[in-house]
């Protein structure tokens, strides 16, 4: 919480510097404009609109043909995206008890291990990739970018390209479709090139590693000698995997005594406790620790797993953590893949629901272009997008109450 309100802070300095300079040195004739009612600005030039074109029109086939993939893909995570919301949202109507919010802030301060300059450059990134791709797609149908530039949305940095927005209405649908898809999915797509990089740089670790210690259980006193330790075996029983870990500690029972044989990297070290009762699991025993082990890398051909790793970071769950990987690269390298895959995966699927302004709302509209007439799509979306928004309410209605 004290991150948040560092970053807070500097948001609210770094919008009096802009409402200065913006006076001081009148920005308006150098590009700079403040949205209204938004507290949001922007730069907009046509510098680097010719490197779009360059890029756009060499392989204009090329992009069109990846415009209809980021079409069909998208639309079918939209609908995918949009189940999910409607089902958490009904568990959350239909069991009041249960309080997992089906969307969180992704905030510096509220996301374990997320700190200001790591979100800033993650989101950073994210926006660069999903607007660039907008703009090529924008240039190989043809369609015109009036501008390019940076931009502050409160406290999100980024950039944008700026269509011809009557040109753009008046294109087909199927153009329309590709331009809207091709920037969330361009997140998608480098979501899989960052954890790409991550599996080649980092070696999983055998066996099972101890990630937390509980305060008020046997293994508090030791904590600082066995963080990242592999618990070599129980009992004598050897320890090889989380498997045979969960499959001694349901034998067990409060009070019992366990010998215990840790790995820290720079010897065995031997320990016997004392069992206190499980938190979760009635008449078992429990050391008090949260155990980590890493996963294979064929786990990740799964999009769904791939989802559940990006959540797991989310929720500042042990993903890809040095205590149970070995890096040739400092860690840190590690760690800014690891947000810059999860804030690409997040951001871009959120984008394809079908909201108006996400960039799904627009699909679904144009969509239904093929259908209805343009007016009755434009109709339907604006309550679908109403829809989606009160989802959106409903599955982050926890997630306030956990700040509060």
């Amino acid at each position: 919480m004290d991150d948040l309100l560092i970053f807070l802070a500097a948001v609210a300095v770094i919008w009096l510097f802009v409402l200065l300079a913006y006076k001081r040195f009148n920005l308006s004739k150098r590009g700079f404009v403040f949205v209204k009612p938004f507290p949001a600005v922007m730069w907009k030039t046509t510098k680097g609109t010719g490197v779009i074109d360059q890029i756009s029109q060499k392989f204009a086939r090329g992009w069109r043909v990846y415009g209809t993939f980021a079409a069909v893909v998208g639309i079918a995570i939209m609908v995918f995206v949009f189940v999910l919301m409607l089902l958490n949202a009904i568990i959350l109507i239909s069991t009041p008890s249960i309080t997992v919010p089906g969307i969180r802030f992704v905030l510096p301060g509220l996301i374990p291990g997320l700190s200001i300059l790591m979100w800033l450059f993650a989101v950073g990134v994210v926006l660069v990739i999903h607007e660039f791709f907008h703009g090529i797609l924008l240039r190989a149908q043809n369609l015109k970018t009036k501008f390019v530039g940076l931009l502050l949305l409160l406290f999100i940095p980024g950039a944008f390209v700026e269509p011809d927005e009557k040109e753009l209405m008046k294109a087909r649908p199927s153009k329309r479709i590709r331009m809207f898809a091709a920037g969330p999915m361009s997140n998608v797509v480098a979501s899989y090139v960052f954890i790409g990089l991550i599996i080649l740089l980092v070696a999983p670790k055998p066996g099972v590693h101890v990630y937390s210690v509980a305060h008020g259980f046997p293994l508090e006193n030791i904590e600082n000698q066995i963080l990242g330790a592999r618990i070599v075996s129980l009992n004598g029983v050897n320890i090889d995997n989380v498997y045979t870990y969960v499959e001694f500690m349901a034998g067990t029972e409060p009070g019992d005594n366990v010998f215990i044989i840790f790995d820290n990297g720079e010897g065995f070290f031997f320990f016997t406790a004392t069992l206190e009762n499980s938190p979760t699991y009635e008449n078992q025993g429990s050391l008090g620790v949260l155990t980590i082990r890493a996963l294979g890398n064929d786990v990740y051909i799964n999009p769904l797993n791939l989802l559940n790793t990006a959540g797991g970071a989310v929720l500042g769950g042990p993903v890809f953590h040095q205590y149970a990987y070995t890096s040739p690269v400092p860690w840190f390298v590690i760690d800014s893949l690891k947000w810059l895959f999860t804030l690409n995966l997040l951001v871009g699927i959120f984008n394809l629901l079908p909201m108006i302004p996400f960039d799904g709302g627009y699909i679904f509209e144009a969509v239904l272009e093929f259908k209805i007439s343009r007016k009755n799509a434009k109709r339907a979306a604006r309550i679908i997008s109403l829809f989606v928004f009160l989802l959106i309410l409903m599955n982050i209605v926890p997630a306030i109450r956990g700040l509060l």
